[in-house]
């Protein structure tokens, strides 16, 4: 069995690429999915894709979902404060994260919209993605992958068609009055 993280990284990294909008796994339940999104595909597209979904769940790689993740170097569930360097400019959003055991959800807050966060930690290694989607056809999918050290994280940015981007996140600290 594969997990849908790796499912949807292998259909990204393999000919012919097909680019899904997340693949989501949970650690503690053998729970783990994929979604297609067809509306950027021409006719005979869904063959392509069926085929390689077919091959892919049929023979998964080998090792493909057999590791266990390490216990989290730390909690991080809170609100985190992060700075996204682009190419020509930057940014700041704010990660609202709810940690279970490796598995992480919550918001992902930017300039304009708010939209759904889920990902892992396996030791200090975080992974999380977010995806927004208007129902005219845009997408935007953000894939953080980075490390945690206390209260500070850091890593890159991966928005698919829109590059790449290096971030660096801080606990946020709330002022008492």
């Amino acid at each position: 069995m594969t997990s849908g993280t790796a499912a949807a990284r292998n259909l990204f990294d393999v000919e012919p690429r097909i680019a899904t909008p997340v693949g989501r796994d949970s650690r503690e339940t053998t729970e783990t999915s994929i979604s297609i999104t067809p509306y950027q595909m021409s006719p005979g597209d869904e063959k392509v894709v069926a085929d390689r979904l077919h091959a892919l769940l049929s023979k998964p790689p080998a090792g493909e979902g057999d590791e266990r993740p390490e216990p989290p170097a730390s909690d991080i569930s809170g609100r985190w404060d992060a700075r996204i360097e682009y190419a020509a400019f930057r940014s700041v959003h704010a990660l609202h994260i709810r940690q279970r055991g490796n598995r992480l959800e919550g918001t992902h807050q930017c300039d304009f919209v708010s939209r759904d966060l889920s990902g892992s930690i396996d030791g200090d290694l975080v992974r999380m993605r977010s995806n927004y989607a208007e129902e005219h056809g845009d997408q935007l999918s953000f894939s953080f992958t980075g490390r945690v050290s206390g209260d500070e994280m850091s890593g890159l940015l991966d928005m698919g068609e829109y590059l790449q981007a290096q971030w660096t996140a801080t606990r946020h600290q709330y002022r008492s009055r």
